[in-house]
């Protein structure tokens, strides 16, 4: 019996009458048992031994013999030939087998797949050359959203989705837009037709996020005339692809206006109209453009004659009446997120950073170097100008680029193709960014200062930790917004932690370790055109010491050159540096602590010393002091000395003070939980006794009542 998968001589093989399982039942029927041995293998055994009392003959017999012999061999070589040839056929058509299905072991695999995963891509009514495409790209399953929607779109209902950022809403409705234009018996003919109207029209806010789509599109079917318009670029090329003929059309508002005024650009074949982004559009003023691209295939499209798709990560009212207006009765909802605190991606982490605002730009920039590591980071800025400041830092500027409305489209497109390719680390760049990119990759997202409100932090963050990765985002805020982070965690649901800036000694133990591996990557043979100069560089500025010359080049490559000054825990200023002063009982307020300074360190005057903030527990106070005026060394007895304006510090049984390394956890600030009641209104501006609004409720530091009604105290007024 052969071995399964092989054919043996006498099994006949006809390729073009039968099907695989026929032929595979066949092969079994004429399978021989090996105990019986066949009339040709005798007869192959007898010319065998034959051959051999052959060879044993005499030489002088050799010749006669052989020419006996040849016919006898010349009939093995033919049935040896046809032997090969057989197997050849056989081998051939185990090759085609595979390519035209699975195995059976690679099929069973499959198939346990979609049993154990019900979002795999086997588990759907998906077109095999869409599956291909799918998996080239390393995709098996769906995500939740996209599993949700593929059905009801494909049933030809209207559909509003909703899901966090970074979830895969772009393929969501990618997908399903695709598998329906394609599934059309006339398909052929539509898609080579000269001048054809657009049969679908996809709206996005941003040049970015249009193009992005575009890709989406185009990775999916190639056949597919995608075409993205958007404001900047040239009329005549998208003019260009119109008189060509379109299947997708996908662009920014204001764009596919101007093509829909000039004639040029029809609705009248439209089958599918999405909204991506539909709240990012609101935001930045295309409510009305939208609006009229809705009307504009309302009136050239019959009622029925096409879908209408909405996708957000956030539904504000707006949206509720595009719903009742331009979307049909019954049309499916589907919300991933509802009323789950939770709006950001479960892999990302939040951070939050207390800064004030002379040293953010530095802070921002070691914040790059601890968290960001090697990887890609954005940071967004609240305007250009910040954007275009920040980019010139000079631990920033040999890695960044800019990105916002004022850098050409061209230039644009550049740095974000840089940035994917990893040749350009940090992006800096204002909200035009915030929503729809889809670049996996991002490890870390800063935020210069907070946002000015909840679903642009949820935006901004989702820049990172998409597609399942996990990511950071770390975001800085004044000393006097500490009402902020209660805010993003209880409006968003998010455990956002209060960390210190980044100190020195995390610093140098990460950069100087990135340094170190760049170094360790040169090439030797480059390295030795460079011995002369070393050699002289480190006799001559390092006094012959080659370790104290390596680590003068390492600080200089991780961008550390001019050393790592020590900062405020408080402010991150480098002006300052942050004590603590610990009691072994509660206290009540600051003052305690403020008097134990003025009694121990008389040169100490009160504007060397502020930011005076008690721990949760009372007994510890944290307080920034002028950074010259502080100095701990050690002793000729080698302990630690302490020294304070000139003046050394000396511990108690009961009081102990020194340099703080780790912030405590914090008391909240009074004024923070009215803050954090009503946001941006009543309270939200007050300044240590200033006021929400003249003539309201005031606090007052000086005599009298601490707090009053109708504007009292002496700093309460504007």
């Amino acid at each position: 019996m052969s071995p399964p998968g092989i054919l043996s001589d006498n099994q006949v093989l006809d390729f073009n009458n039968m099907d695989i399982e026929t032929q595979k039942l066949k092969n079994k029927e004429a399978e021989v048992d090996p105990a019986t041995p066949s009339k040709k293998s005798k007869d192959k055994k007898s010319k065998k031994e034959k051959s051999e009392k052959k060879k044993s003959s005499k030489d002088k017999k050799r010749k006669s013999s052989s020419a006996k012999s040849s016919d006898g061999e010349d009939s093995d070589s033919s049935k040896k030939s046809s032997k090969n040839s057989s197997n050849k056929r056989v081998k051939e058509h185990k090759e085609q087998d595979v390519s035209e299905a699975p195995s059976a072991s690679s099929k069973s695999e499959s198939d346990s797949e979609s049993e154990k995963d019900p979002n795999h891509l086997d588990n759907f009514n998906i077109s095999q050359s869409t599956k291909n495409a799918l998996q080239k790209r390393g995709i098996n399953a769906l995500f939740p959203i996209q599993a949700k929607t593929l059905v009801p779109i494909l049933e030809g209902n209207d559909v509003l989705g909703r899901a966090r950022t970074g979830t895969g809403k772009t393929l969501a409705f990618s997908l399903p837009i695709v598998e329906k234009l394609i599934s059309n018996p006339q398909n052929s003919q539509i898609l080579t037709r000269r001048g054809r109207a657009p049969r679908a029209i996809i709206l996005a806010p941003t040049r970015e996020l249009a193009n992005q789509v575009t890709n989406e599109l185009s990775s999916l079917n190639a056949e597919l005339s995608v075409a993205c318009f958007y404001g900047g670029s040239g009329y005549d090329k998208q003019n260009q692809a119109i008189w060509k003929g379109l299947d997708v059309v996908v662009g920014t508002p204001g764009r596919v206006i101007d093509h829909l005024n000039s004639g040029k650009l029809k609705c009248n074949s439209v089958e599918f109209l999405c909204l991506d982004e539909a709240d990012q559009m609101l935001d930045i003023g295309f409510k009305d453009d939208m609006e009229t691209v809705l009307n504009m295939v309302k009136e050239q499209r019959e009622e029925g004659s096409y879908q209408t798709l909405l996708f957000s990560a956030t539904v504000p009212e707006w949206i509720g009446q595009i719903t009742r207006t331009f979307m049909r009765p019954g049309f499916v909802k589907i919300d991933l997120v509802g009323s789950q605190t939770l709006k950001t991606s479960e892999t990302i982490e939040h951070f939050a950073i207390q800064s004030s605002w002379q040293a953010r730009r530095d802070v921002v920039a070691d914040v790059v170097a601890v968290y960001g590591k090697s990887g890609r980071t954005i940071i967004f800025t609240e305007t250009k100008r910040d954007a275009n400041e920040l980019a010139l830092h000079d631990k920033l500027s040999h890695f960044a680029q800019v990105l916002h409305g004022d850098i050409a489209q061209s230039q644009r497109e550049v740095t974000l193709q840089g940035f994917r390719d990893g040749n350009v680390k940090v992006l800096i760049c204002t909200d035009v960014a915030a929503r729809g990119l889809d670049i996996p990759e991002v490890d870390l997202v800063i935020n210069s200062e907070q946002p000015k409100d909840i679903e642009t932090y949820i935006h901004r963050s989702g820049r990172t930790g998409r597609a399942g990765r996990s990511g950071t985002c770390v975001t800085c805020f004044k000393p006097m917004d500490t009402w902020w982070v209660d805010l993003v965690r209880r409006k968003a649901g998010i455990n956002c932690q209060v960390i210190q800036p980044p100190n020195a000694k995390d610093i140098i133990s990460v950069t100087g370790q990135e340094a170190a591996t760049k170094v360790s990557k040169c090439n030797l043979d480059a390295a030795d055109l460079f011995t002369d100069t070393a050699s002289k560089l480190v006799d001559d500025k390092f006094k012959g010491d080659a370790v104290k010359a390596l680590s003068a080049a390492l600080a200089h490559i991780a961008g550390y050159a001019g050393g790592v000054k020590s900062r405020s825990l408080l402010s991150g200023l480098d002006s300052d540096v942050t004590m603590v002063c610990t009691l072994t009982h509660e206290i009540r307020g600051n003052g305690y602590v403020r008097g134990i300074l003025t009694r121990h360190c008389p040169n100490l005057s009160q504007d060397d010393c502020k930011a005076f903030r008690m721990s949760k527990d009372h007994t510890q106070v944290v307080f920034d002091v002028r950074a010259d005026l502080v100095e701990e060394c050690t002793n000729e007895n080698n302990e630690k000395e302490l020294w304070i304006a000139g003046t050394k510090w000396v511990d108690s049984t009961t009081v102990t003070m020194g340099l703080c390394e780790k912030l405590p956890e914090l008391e909240e600030r009074e004024f923070s939980h009215r803050a954090m009641a009503s946001p941006g209104g009543r309270f939200s501006r007050a300044r240590s006794g200033g006021s929400g609004r003249r003539g309201g409720a005031s606090f007052s530091r000086g005599g009298g009542s601490s707090f009053r009604r109708g504007g009292g105290g002496s700093r309460g007024r504007r």
